[in-house]
């Protein structure tokens, strides 16, 4: 009876059936549709088998061997065209085909596709990894430094596809200013401002300025000269005070949209303070004493001509340390002018006075006094209105014997009236209320 042979396979999780009725030989072409059990490899390990049956009944034992399936020779992924959109308003106005250097930026798509049953590991245009959309990948590219983007597919075997497509490249330099503010002198109102730079001429590019100063409420657009990409601008100021600090603001802005700004500072001179029409303007240093200018702006600020310096430093003159005509005031108190003093008006005395010569002094005028009175004989003494008393006789009890000389001698003692008389001088008193001495200094000029 006639031997015939049955050839199997398995293959990963896979398995079938090559051929039956084999007599001797036979040929087999492995499926692809086996590939997708390799689908992170680029070869698999399968098995043949082969069975002997002698009509319907096996005989002997199954014979195997081994065999490596590779993955075909095309199955690199497939890149679909790449395209690439300008995102950069001012390139895409004047030509979004082509890459201008520093600021393009393109969106670049391209459609990828694995093969034989596996999977997209990344997708990379020029280092940066795009983003599948439904098998579409997407992503922005900048920065070039050439016209050339190049697509890099790896697929999960690690197979790899690239594809590339050019655009006209242009060398490209944003623009660039710098700007200085100085006076003519350090104590000039007068200066200039000055800017500098340079910008690129590539797509008829050109460039307009705009320059701000720091006590101004908007920006002034300005003529800048342009010459093979240099850029020069000049302006004259008159009111640069050197009390005062300034910065103005310089931007130059090229038509693909791109700016830059430079600020040119010009600081105070070297006053601590300075007296201006708007008031005290302070300065960087700290000292003043030493510019004449500057003290006689600050003695007519302060103490214009009449006013009064009070001090408790003798030693200490106006004249010498600030300038200006001053006059010591000595001896003399303050006294507020107005409708019974006139300004600068001067009189008083430290202490006075009285004399009562020829003048009839009340009886509330008349200090408390006494007056002596003598006489002989037998009297009545009637003093300014003070009460009698009448002589005593010569022999009342305990007056003893007396010479004639001495008799009926009495002194009397009343109260003074309203009779003229004179009285002197009442001596000096003083005027001065309370007080504090101190150097008293008025600016005279």
């Amino acid at each position: 009876m006639l031997t015939l042979h049955k050839v199997s396979y398995s293959f990963g999780k896979k398995s079938g059936v090559i051929a039956t009725g084999v007599v001797d030989n036979c040929s087999w072409t492995p499926p692809t549709s086996l590939l997708d059990q390799i689908a992170n490899a680029t070869v698999g390990y399968g098995g043949i088998s082969v069975e002997t049956y002698s009509g319907s009944t096996k005989i002997g034992d199954t014979k195997t061997c081994n065999f490596n399936l590779h993955i075909p020779s095309n199955s690199n992924p497939t890149i679909g065209a790449i395209t690439l959109i300008e995102q950069h308003e001012g390139v895409k106005a004047k030509n979004g085909n082509v890459t201008v250097q520093q600021i393009s930026r393109k969106l670049v798509s391209v459609p990828v596709t694995a093969k034989y049953s596996t999977g997209i590991k990344s997708v990379v245009c020029d280092g940066v990894t795009l983003t599948n959309n439904n098998g579409t990948y997407t992503g922005y590219v900048s920065n070039k430094s050439n016209g050339t983007y190049t697509v890099t597919v790896t697929d999960n075997r690690g197979l790899q596809s690239t594809g590339t497509v050019e655009q006209t490249y242009y060398a490209y330099s944003k623009p660039y200013v710098t700007a200085s503010l100085k006076r003519e002198s350090d104590t000039s109102q007068n200066g200039t401002l000055s800017a500098s730079g340079t910008y690129s001429t590539i797509l008829s590019n050109t460039v307009s300025m705009s320059i701000k100063r720091n006590d101004e409420s908007s920006a002034t657009s300005v003529t800048p000269t342009l010459s093979n990409g240099n850029i020069s601008f000049s302006k004259a100021y008159t009111d640069l005070y050197y009390t005062l600090s300034f910065s103005i603001a310089v931007t130059v802005t090229d038509s693909f949209g791109e700016s830059m700004s430079a600020t040119a500072y010009l600081g105070v001179w070297q006053y601590a303070f300075a007296m201006i029409k708007q008031g005290v303007v302070l300065g960087p240093d700290s000292y003043l004493f030493d510019k004449q200018n500057a003290i006689r702006s600050v003695l007519d600020f302060f103490y214009p001509v009449g006013s009064i310096y009070t001090t408790e430093d003798k030693d200490f003159n106006p004249s010498t340390r600030w300038g200006g005509t001053w006059e010591l005031i000595i001896d003399r108190v303050i006294i507020g002018a107005g409708n019974s003093y006139a300004v600068k008006s001067t009189g008083g005395n430290s202490s006075h006075a009285h004399t009562t010569g020829g003048h009839t002094l009340t009886v509330h005028e008349m200090p408390s006094h006494n007056h002596p009175t003598t006489s002989n004989g037998q009297f009545t003494v009637n003093n300014g209105g003070g009460s009698g008393i009448s002589g005593i006789p010569a022999n009342t009890p305990g007056w003893g014997s007396l010479s004639p000389a001495d008799w009926w001698r009495v002194s009397v003692s009343n109260t003074g009236g309203s009779a003229s008389h004179s009285h002197g001088n009442t001596g000096s008193a003083s005027n001065l209320p309370p007080y504090y001495s101190a150097y008293i200094w008025r600016r005279t000029a």
